[in-house]
């Protein structure tokens, strides 16, 4: 009986033994395992955040590279604002001397009155008015008005049923003309032996007075080109 016990006391301090054994092992393992993910992890951490540095050292460049493009495009968009100032006055300009534009401006003002209006007198103020016309471009006109009408290069002077139609416009005396241009030199149409003192001689009354704020109306007609090729582009 007491072997019996004693057996048994082996036997349980051996299973108590190989219990704490096989604890102590689990335990083992399982601190080994702790570490062993943790230093997975830390490597898994590290890993992203090369990933992310990259990434970030990627997108550095592209900004930098951005911003000088944009630093480009600055300075090529203000070149190209004062080369499109340089062209819009050009269109400006052309506009004004096509007439399809207002023109502003000083210069001098002439008024024409015709004391008594039969046929032979049109006819010979139609041919007036294109002789003083011819002569204020001669003397540098940049823009030239007859009551109210835009002189352009396509404007017709017309004289029909003792009429005197300009641009398709009645016009009747007085005759008002406005230009644009030198006073000093458009004046030289009122010179001693001119054409506006010969136009005198016929009976005709002329007044000629500088104007700073002359304001002469667009054309309002249409241009058509029947013959005029298309430029090469």
């Amino acid at each position: 009986m007491k072997k019996n016990i004693i057996v048994y006391i082996v036997i349980g301090l051996m299973c108590a033994l190989l219990t704490y054994g096989i604890a102590m092992r689990i335990r083992a393992e399982n601190s080994s395992g702790t570490t062993l993910s943790e230093s997975i992890r830390e490597n898994e951490i590290k890993t992203e955040i090369l990933k992310l540095k990259e990434k970030y050292d990627k997108l550095y460049k592209t900004v930098e590279k951005t911003e000088k493009s944009l630093e480009k495009e600055r300075e090529n968009a203000a070149n190209n604002n004062g080369e499109l100032v340089s062209l819009e006055r050009q269109i400006a300009n052309t506009n004004i001397l096509l007439g399809t534009t207002e023109a502003r401006g000083s210069g001098i003002k002439i008024t024409i009155n015709e004391i008594a209006i039969v046929q032979t007198k049109n006819t010979q103020m139609k041919n007036d008015l294109i002789n003083i016309i011819n002569e204020l471009y001669n003397a540098g006109a940049e823009a030239i008005s007859i009551n109210g009408q835009r002189i352009v290069n396509i404007t017709g002077i017309e004289f029909d049923d003792n009429i005197l139609k300009i641009n398709g416009t009645k016009i009747i005396s007085p005759y008002e003309i406005k230009a644009i241009g030198s006073q000093d030199t458009l004046s030289m149409l009122a010179r001693p032996g001119g054409y506006l003192e010969i136009m005198e001689l016929r009976g005709l009354t002329s007044k000629l007075s500088k104007e700073n704020n002359i304001v002469i109306p667009k054309y309002t007609g249409t241009y058509n080109f029947e013959y005029l090729e298309k430029g090469a582009e």
